[in-house]
Parts: structure tokens; C-alpha cells; sequence
């Protein structure tokens, strides 16, 4: 075998095996496992929320020792111009149509171009990897967008919107999704009334969406993992601790990991702006595609 034909057997392993990682963190989220001690908000934490739209506001915070980064953006849905947005498949589910490969992937700046948001974040798990945009993902868990049903999964808890914008956290099985409008799975709750109810997990990358006055208040967050040099991670725990510490009485873990991403267009004409910073691992220069997001949009 000649020396370019060593180079090119080369380039396809190293390849292969950043494929390998990247698709691997969708579900560990490049788990950090060392001894960082717990992160939890400090005992004067008081979140400054900075207005961005009527009833739109931004958040972040950042602590060096042990390195910690979590941003939020938080929307009041009682203002009559709100509309909460879910990524639709690419048919509605039937008999002949499971949900398997139903969602064609993509970045989150295409999905709120495309929607004209002004913030969304990554909301199911999924798989398989997919290192292009455009290709066929399927979603682990309930998608629901318009009253339309693209996925159904009982393995994990969901977020429902009801048909007067309330959003609503519910554990397995769905029964009442024909009743909502718009839904999505995540994880775990790991915050139910304020109580912390999270199972252990390795710290990192979060994606998180917590909701508060009865449902009207919708809390999107994001914290930092470790690939990153600004954060740790977080452990669901600790993600539980921070999304009540930013006025949340129910939360729940979204997809973590290299999928975590929030971001924001500050002004109707301005550039969107990614609030966290993603979680790359082995292929950083890469844009994370995921199947499904929930955005907010004015009508």
C-alpha cells in the first residue's frame, strides 16, 4: 500500500471515530466522572434577568473555581403575542408510519430562521448521530407539534403545552396527548413543586426547561459541560438545585451533552446569538443537528 493510501485508511479510522464520539455523547453527554465538588448555587444567588422583548428575558451566570456556565432565557406565555413553536416531522404518525427516521435533521439557527424565533433549545434524544443537516433521525420520545403526532416514546417524561399556552410536565404513559397542542419528551423531571427529585447522574452538558406560576411562565436553560473551558457540567441534582434557584417549581432534563444548545435573537432584526457554548467533543468545528426544538416566536 503507497503512503496516500495509508493517509486516506488513516483519515476514515479517525473519522469513523469521531463519528463514534460524537454519537456517543447525544446519550452520556460526555459524562465527566472525577471528583468536582457538588455546584450549587451560592447562598445570596439572585438571578439578574435582563429584558430583551416584552415579556422575554435573559439570564447568565459564571463562576471560575470550579468552572461553572449556565444561561436561561426566561418567556412570560401570557402575553397574547406569544407562540410556543415545536419542530414537526416529516409525517404524521400511523400505522404504517411508527415515527422511526421520521425527522430530518438540522441546527438549531435553521430551525429559528426558518420559524422566524426569537429563542429556542434542544428539547428530545435521539438517535442515530448525524454529522449532516437534512438527514432522517428518530426522536426518543413523544413529538407533538400543531395537534399533530410525529413520535410516540413511554421510556422518558415529556413537556405538553395546552391549548391555552400552560405548560405542563407529565411523567409515562400519554394518554391525554390528544388533549394538547404541542409536546415534546425529554428525560427526567428532576423538580416537581419545588422538591428536588432527581436520580443521580455524571455531571454534564444540560439542557434544561422548567415552568412556574401555574404554567405560564416557561424557564429555558443551559449549562456549560466540561469540553467547553467555561463549565463542569452539571448533575441532574445539581441541574434540579440551579433551575429552582431561577424561580422554577417544575423542571425537567431535556437532551444534555454535545445536543445542549439555547439560543436567542435579541432583536427582531438582529443576529441570533448562541447563549451557551455547545459541547463538541472530538468534533467541535462541527454544529451539533438535532431532530427536534421548541422555539418562541411573536405573531
Amino acid at each position: 500500500m503507497n503512503s496516500k493510501n495509508v493517509r486516506i485508511v488513516w483519515f476514515l479510522l479517525l473519522f469513523g471515530l469521531g463519528i463514534f464520539l460524537s454519537c456517543c455523547s447525544t446519550f452520556t453527554g460526555n459524562a465527566r466522572t472525577d471528583t468536582v465538588d457538588i455546584i450549587l448555587p451560592p447562598l445570596d444567588f439572585s438571578p439578574s434577568w435582563e429584558t430583551v422583548y416584552k415579556g422575554v428575558e435573559s439570564f447568565s451566570f459564571s463562576s471560575s473555581n470550579p468552572p461553572f456556565y449556565i444561561s436561561g432565557v426566561k418567556i412570560d406565555l401570557s402575553v397574547n403575542e406569544r407562540e410556543i413553536v415545536i419542530s414537526r416531522g416529516i409525517s404524521p404518525m400511523t400505522g404504517e408510519n411508527p415515527g422511526k427516521n421520521n425527522f430530518s435533521t438540522g441546527t438549531l439557527e435553521q430551525f429559528m430562521k426558518k420559524e422566524d424565533l426569537i429563542a429556542a433549545i434542544n428539547t428530545t434524544p435521539f438517535k442515530p448521530y448525524r454529522l449532516f443537516p437534512g438527514t432522517r433521525q428518530t426522536a426518543e420520545g413523544i413529538v407533538l407539534s400543531e395537534g399533530v403526532l410525529y413520535s410516540m416514546n413511554d421510556r422518558y417524561d415529556a413537556f405538553f403545552i395546552t391549548n391555552n399556552k400552560r405548560v405542563i410536565l407529565k411523567h409515562p404513559p400519554f394518554i391525554e396527548h390528544d388533549q394538547m397542542n404541542d409536546g415534546a419528551g425529554g428525560f427526567f423531571i428532576i423538580l416537581e413543586n419545588r422538591r428536588n427529585v432527581a436520580v443521580e447522574r455524571p455531571r454534564a452538558a444540560r439542557s434544561l426547561l422548567g415552568t412556574s406560576e401555574n404554567g405560564t411562565i416557561l424557564i429555558l436553560a443551559a449549562i456549560d459541560g466540561e469540553n467547553t473551558q467555561t463549565g463542569s457540567g452539571a448533575t441532574f441534582y445539581e441541574a434540579a438545585e440551579w433551575m429552582r434557584a431561577l424561580g422554577a417549581e417544575n423542571a425537567i432534563n431535556l437532551d444534555g451533552g454535545g445536543s445542549s444548545i439555547l439560543g436567542l435573537k435579541r432583536y427582531p432584526e438582529g443576529e441570533i446569538t448562541i447563549l451557551n457554548h455547545p459541547d463538541g467533543g472530538a468534533w467541535s468545528f462541527f454544529k451539533r443537528n438535532s431532530p427536534v426544538f421548541l422555539g418562541i416566536r411573536y405573531r
